[in-house]
């Protein structure tokens, strides 16, 4: 299972699919089946995972976690009015950039604060 495709890629979140594509075909080359077998099926992978624009929403929803599908939920029933309305693309990715960037804030300012009582707890 992929932990981070855009790390495994090297591609940022926003990457286009020609971006994500040429980044592949670079460590395809680079990491043939042949040379480095395991790290070839990383890419592999990661490069399925992120290939479409949707693949790279998917990974975004599913990197939010549970609180991030609430939101989206919420979302989206707001947005829609009526049971059979289904929301624009344009709605849809914009609740899934701001709730992934929401959970990657949240990770930041955990990992902050625990850099600093790791910090605070050395000195004693």
């Amino acid at each position: 299972m992929i932990t981070d495709p855009f790390a495994v890629l090297g591609v940022a979140e926003t990457a286009s699919d020609e971006e994500v594509r040429r980044r592949y075909l670079d460590l395809v080359r680079r990491w043939s089946p042949d040379r480095a077998p395991e790290r070839f099926h990383a890419v592999r992978d990661a490069y399925q995972a992120i290939a479409s624009r949707r693949g790279r929403l998917h990974q975004r929803l599913a990197a939010s976690g549970p609180a991030g599908a609430d939101r989206l939920l919420a979302a989206l029933v707001a947005s829609s009015g009526a049971a059979d309305h289904r929301p624009a693309a344009a709605t849809l990715a914009a609740v899934l950039i701001e709730t992934a960037t929401a959970a990657l804030e949240a990770t930041t300012d955990a990992s902050s604060a625990r850099a600093g009582t790791d910090r605070s707890g050395a000195g004693g």
